[in-house]
């Protein structure tokens, strides 16, 4: 009934092209596409194959199913594009097409905190990212721990929400960090705390997609220091814009952060390599021109 009811208001609307979100749900939302007539029908998936037996069955169906419709499955990143290889041939004309942020938006408001931080002496580094299994809060967290041992005018933001807040809370309790680590919740506001900020880490897994905010933080020409997963090596080019730390290594990321701290050059040098990065290939402009573009003239890659 979803599909008939789907196909006729796509049919009634006389649609030339649809982009769907998200993957799994855009089988259904295609197979109305195809009854309506559309001509061309793409769909989007933010998130690599997932590791567990069960759900990488499923995940081979939905491809499978995508291919007899004929809808190219485009991915947030070359990472995520080769993880769904590993289940089943993609749709014919299948390729990554990156996420993009409104870089000028983010420079813009970042800069307004930027100018006000002249004259602080705490040292800030911050994290935006969902408080859940596939980031890693819990391997920055330990690193902060050995660097609060011997600067204690150090702060780490963690901004989000999720699952594991609790979690993540309790294990700042036990390593007394409560001073140390501020839990900011969901916010509007992050370009602004993204000015306030010294360092940025997105610590995660290999389970990360892509990490919009990881784009965001580089656009505020923050320096970056990263979970060297496949994810953040295609963000930051193998480490030339951002610092890759193997993943859960708490001693190493806690050395580099400590590099940072001591070092002002360090930190300009890191955050233009990073802005550069953002600017050449992570702009809202040219995510939404490579969209069109697939809409447009779905067989030509952009």
């Amino acid at each position: 009934m979803f599909v008939l009811s789907l196909a006729y208001l796509l049919r009634r609307e006389k649609l030339n092209a649809i982009l769907i979100q998200p993957f799994g749900i855009h089988v259904l939302v295609g197979f109305a596409a195809r009854l309506a007539a559309i001509d061309v029908a793409v769909a989007h998936a933010g998130n690599p194959a997932p590791f567990n037996s069960r759900s990488r069955r499923q995940w081979k169906r939905i491809i499978q199913v995508s291919r007899l419709l004929d809808i190219p499955i485009h991915a947030c990143s070359q990472a995520t594009h080769n993880s769904l290889q590993t289940l089943a041939q993609l749709p014919r004309f299948s390729f990554p097409i990156p996420n993009g942020c409104d870089i000028e938006n983010i420079v813009r408001r970042s800069q307004l905190t930027q100018k006000k931080k002249v004259n602080c002496d705490v040292f800030i580094i911050g994290m935006v990212a969902r408080l859940d299994a596939i980031k890693d809060q819990a391997t920055l967290i330990h690193a902060f721990s050995r660097l609060f041992i011997s600067y204690k005018n150090v702060e780490l933001w963690l901004i989000g929400e999720g699952s594991r807040k609790s979690y993540l809370e309790k294990l700042c309790d036990r390593l007394n960090l409560s001073r140390g680590v501020k839990f900011l919740g969901t916010r509007s506001d992050v370009p602004e705390l993204l000015g306030q900020m010294d360092v940025y880490v997105f610590s995660t897994t290999e389970a990360e997609g892509f990490g919009i905010a990881l784009v965001e933080a580089m656009a505020a020409s923050l320096p970056i220091v990263a979970s060297d997963v496949a994810a953040c090596r295609e963000v930051l080019d193998n480490g030339k814009a951002g610092v890759l730390v193997t993943a859960k290594d708490v001693s190493v990321m806690a050395k580099v952060l400590e590099g940072f701290i001591l070092s002002v050059d360090e930190r300009k040098q890191w955050g233009q390599l990073a802005y550069n990065r953002a600017v050449n290939h992570y702009s809202i402009h040219t995510c939404a021109q490579r969209w069109y573009g697939q809409l447009l003239n779905p067989r030509v890659p952009v």
